[in-house]
């Protein structure tokens, strides 16, 4: 096989690799791909792909830094090819990238060049993630108005035009932003709608950490601590398939449900201050200001 061939079947094989959370292996293929593709001069689609992959891994690793040269390197690709979607998602996996490094000027940025490459009716996870780290971005500049404003899109898609992990996530993404600006009574009616009925179960394993965190702070208002807890528990016996920033977040909302029963949860709350701890400080805000992060003392709030 010629190299752009072998590009095609490396990425097909790092891809398998990381749907089976084998990201080190996955992440190893994707760099020589990477590096085959500029031995090879090969500037196409496959190089900017094997270039978002080699990001995304690094991401869901917590390798933020090391995650934004080949994520920049694949932008410049793109926008050379005029490729809208690999643009808007290049751009948007960077504004991802940028607000858990704490720079949310570059998150607003980024997420907003994303928005341009995706139509108002789209509801890819990349048209998704792009919407919530505007909103992310604009909270972090207490721009609270706006925030809010730049997510209403997200849950007013229907049933019949999406599928159901999409609904989920649009959801539990405006949920958050809207929380963090200050409007609780809506954030927890869009998040209730997020978890309960049909959407009782996580429907994308991307969106773990937030649901996790919803099903907490719902159950702590509606005083049906044991059943989430219980809940939670079954859903995630293990987080090790998780990226690192759901890992902290899921293990942080079954810690914050232990504190609220009285029982021991120092071990537990060791174990996300280990994680958080191999994580940038901007993770940890967006847990703090929602009531999911315990701080010294190891208690934590909810909504």
């Amino acid at each position: 096989m010629d190299p752009f061939q072998q590009l095609h079947i490396m990425l097909t094989r790092a891809w398998l690799l990381a749907l089976r959370h084998n990201t080190t292996d996955a992440l190893e293929i994707v760099r020589a791909g990477v590096q085959m593709a500029g031995d090879s001069a090969i500037a196409s689609s496959i190089a900017v792909r094997l270039l978002i992959g080699q990001g995304n891994l690094l991401s869901m690793s917590g390798q933020y830094e090391d995650a934004l040269p080949p994520l920049e390197k694949a932008a410049k690709l793109a926008n050379r090819l005029d490729n809208r979607t690999l643009k808007g998602e290049c751009a948007s996996q960077l504004a991802v990238v940028e607000g858990r490094l704490g720079r949310s000027n570059a998150q607003i940025d980024w997420a907003r060049e994303a928005l341009k490459a995706f139509s108002r009716t789209d509801w890819c996870a990349a048209s998704i993630g792009a919407t919530y780290e505007l909103g992310l971005g604009l909270v972090a500049e207490a721009r609270y108005t706006e925030a809010q404003s730049s997510v209403q899109s997200l849950s007013r898609w229907r049933a019949r035009d999406v599928p159901e992990w999409a609904i989920q996530a649009g959801l539990l993404c405006e949920a958050d932003v809207v929380a963090m600006s200050g409007n609780q009574r809506r954030a927890c009616s869009l998040a209730r709608k997020a978890t309960t009925g049909s959407l009782r179960q996580l429907q994308h394993v991307a969106y773990a950490g937030q649901f996790a965190r919803w099903v907490a702070l719902l159950a702590i208002r509606d005083a049906k601590v044991v059943d989430a807890c219980d809940r939670l528990r079954h859903m995630f016996p293990t987080t090790a398939h998780l990226d690192r920033k759901d890992e902290a977040e899921v293990l942080a909302a079954i810690a914050t449900l232990l504190s609220k029963l009285g029982n021991s949860s120092v071990n537990e709350w060791r174990e996300v201050r280990r994680k958080l701890a191999e994580l940038p400080p901007a993770v940890a805000t967006v847990m703090r200001r929602l009531g999911t992060y315990a701080d010294v003392d190891g208690t934590a709030t909810g909504v």
